[in-house]
């Protein structure tokens, strides 16, 4: 194969890679997604009792196999018998599917929380600033989407977000090499942003230092499964195909304090 053959092979495959990235993203905006965990359960020691052959009518061999809810102890998670004091026991991993539901779902949630109880006669309150985040996170993605919709289709984009999103998404595959690109890094701010503000599990990291962007203090999180970064205060984004830049620039600052300047 030649050199220019190769590159153009290159190239392709390169665009093809971004397109999967944006329908990813724009997904997970969209449709519920599941992760899997581990849990620590417990377990008998040594090999699980067999079946009891005591009769129905034996009580203590039916206590010993009632489920918690009667019992109020945990039960060995392969054989199902409870687990009284001095038996022996051993933590075991299993696996737990948990399943988040869309990030504009959570979005929304937060968002109408926020308003939740705020009215009174002393008039509106203020709201959390995690909410205005959501409201803010909501809005990038609902004015961005609304953009690529009708830049792509030259004609008023219609209908809701999630519409919008879903649009987006079936659109992907037709864009060209700049378009992608740009319709990319949109997307990773949206996708990051809605990721960081809607961190239920694990808070993000919060360096104190200014945004490598816009030179604002304390607005950039760093969320490190997925790895993602985001500056919350001009929309900034970071994924781990350029996060090293960002996390050379935190470490300057929070390894080389900048000198105080000396008046003349």
């Amino acid at each position: 194969m030649s050199t220019h053959a190769q590159d153009r092979t290159d190239e392709r495959a390169a665009s093809s890679v971004v397109v999967t990235r944006i329908v990813d993203r724009l997904t997970e905006l969209v449709e519920p997604r599941t992760t899997s965990e581990t849990s620590w359960v417990r377990a008998h020691a040594g090999p699980c009792p067999s079946a009891p052959a005591a009769p129905v009518f034996d009580y203590a061999a039916r206590l010993r196999r009632m489920t918690p809810e009667h019992r109020g102890v945990p039960t060995c998670v392969d054989c199902g018998y409870a687990l009284r004091d001095g038996d022996g026991q051993r933590l075991v991993p299993r696996p737990h599917v948990v399943e988040h539901a869309p990030l504009l779902v959570q979005l929304h949630e937060a968002i109408v929380g926020s308003t939740a109880g705020t009215a009174s006669s002393n008039g509106p309150s203020s709201r959390p600033t995690a909410n205005l985040e959501a409201l803010d996170a909501w809005t990038a993605v609902d004015v961005g989407a609304r953009f690529w919709v009708a830049a792509i289709t030259n004609s008023p984009a219609a209908g809701d977000v999630e519409h919008l999103v879903r649009d987006l998404i079936e659109r992907a595959p037709t864009l060209d090499r700049v378009d992608a690109r740009d319709v990319d890094q949109d997307v990773l701010r949206w996708w990051g942003r809605a990721r960081i503000v809607t961190t239920w599990d694990t808070a993000p990291l919060k360096p104190h230092v200014p945004c490598m962007n816009c030179d604002v203090r304390g607005k950039l999180q760093v969320r490190i499964d997925p790895l993602v970064a985001v500056c919350l205060a001009c929309g900034a984004a970071w994924d781990s195909s350029t996060i090293g830049v960002l996390g050379e620039h935190i470490r300057i600052w929070l390894g080389d304090p900048i000198p105080e300047q000396v008046e003349a």
